[in-house]
């Protein structure tokens, strides 16, 4: 009967509303993260025009089942109502509470005879347009896990509401719909990968497979690392929306911070960057420092780290090579290149490689061009 789309989302259209038991005078709520999939005829007005039927029209017709033997309560007061939300003693959805203090209307709920049972909608056979259901072989819902044979190599996955639960205790809110259910992901990484391996998800979304990485990690010691990609999805309406950088990365520095019991062992370095076109031709120009210091590093397969501004120039060292990018060479550089030692490979990008050519360079030091390097490197 509900749809997976927020209250206040624009698709929710007139999908948020409460709905009655004509025969018992009881009132349910709307799940305010999954509304109604039928609106209200009363909401909507009689002359629209919708695909389907209207909720007082399949309520009327007894396809909706409401719940017997529920628990019914009535608020005397708005404080009384405001009370029971505060503790949580209002009917939920899995649980989260359907009834919660920034919704509108609260007032509408107060004298009135309010059920904490889950209206269903009845399905006649006829209707279907397949009598049967999909059953995969491979991957079994956590719901029946006792029907798997011993020694039987399966993959025990949740649902998609186990995904859009691991959000809300990410984000405290529904941050984002239809997410994957971590578990799904987790055991299929599970199956094919090393402890050492990178794994890439070129439609990250949530970054269910992120945290999916960072709890396999956790379990068995792996160095696994992951790749993200996400797009900022902003349109006219939204030119502000940025998905990837909101609720992508979000989700990564929400899981490093918190000390939720869940998830107080999940760790993750990572770096979050913005990819953008730029002509070869206004390289010098266009290229900030700290760009050219990422690509300069993703080029030689180092780590990232954060460029300092305030340096003269910025190093890196490992144990193979040393990286040296220097945006406006001086004579503090030149002091650092003339004082390594003999047998550390060391490559030094500048903007103006002639400029250092009266300088006393070791035999393992290579003085590149930035331009050059970069347009070698990724022009097509």
């Amino acid at each position: 009967m509900t749809v997976n789309v927020g209250y206040l989302d624009k698709r929710a259209g007139k999908g948020f509303f409460p709905i009655q038991n004509p025969e018992t005078e009881i009132w349910y709520p709307c799940n305010p993260d999954s509304v109604w999939r039928y609106a209200s005829r009363a909401l909507s007005g009689e002359n629209t025009k919708i695909k389907t039927r209207f909720m007082e029209d399949w309520i009327a017709d007894r396809r909706i089942r409401f719940p017997p033997n529920e628990k019914v309560v009535v608020w005397s007061s708005k404080e009384e109502l405001l009370s029971a939300i505060r503790v949580g003693d209002v009917p939920k959805s899995g649980r989260s509470p359907m009834l919660r203090e920034e919704l509108p209307d609260l007032d509408f709920w107060v004298g009135k005879k309010v059920g904490f049972g889950t209206p269903r909608f009845k399905r006649y056979k006829k209707d279907l347009r397949s009598p049967t259901q999909p059953l995969s072989s491979w991957i079994t819902p956590r719901s029946e896990i006792d029907t798997i044979e011993a020694g039987v190599n399966a993959i025990v996955s949740g649902t998609n509401d186990e995904g859009a639960k691991v959000i809300k205790d990410v984000f405290g809110e529904k941050a984002f719909n239809y997410a994957k259910p971590v578990s799904l992901i987790r055991e299929l990484i599970r199956q094919s990968t090393g402890l050492a391996d990178i794994v890439l998800d070129f439609f990250a979304g949530s970054a269910t497979t992120a945290q999916a990485v960072m709890e396999l990690n956790a379990e068995d010691g792996g160095d696994r690392r992951f790749i993200m990609v996400s797009s900022t999805e902003r349109t006219e309406a939204e030119p502000d929306k940025n998905l990837c950088r909101d609720v992508t990365a979000g989700r990564i520095r929400g899981l490093n911070r918190t000390d939720d019991g869940k998830y107080a062992e999940l760790s993750a370095g990572f770096a979050y960057l913005v990819t953008r076109e730029i002509d070869f031709s206004d390289l010098d120009y266009d290229l900030t420092p700290q760009e050219v210091w990422s690509a300069l590093e993703a080029i030689h397969g180092l780590s990232l780290t954060v460029y300092d501004e305030t340096l003269p120039f910025n190093a890196h060292d490992s144990d193979d090579v040393t990286l040296v990018f220097s945006d406006r060479p001086d004579e503090r550089l030149r002091g650092y290149i003339e004082s390594l030692g003999p047998g550390q490979s060391t490559f030094v990008y500048v903007w103006a490689p002639g400029a250092l050519r009266d300088w006393t360079l070791g035999e393992a030091t290579e003085v590149r061009s930035v331009h050059d390097t970069l347009k070698q490197r990724f022009q097509q």
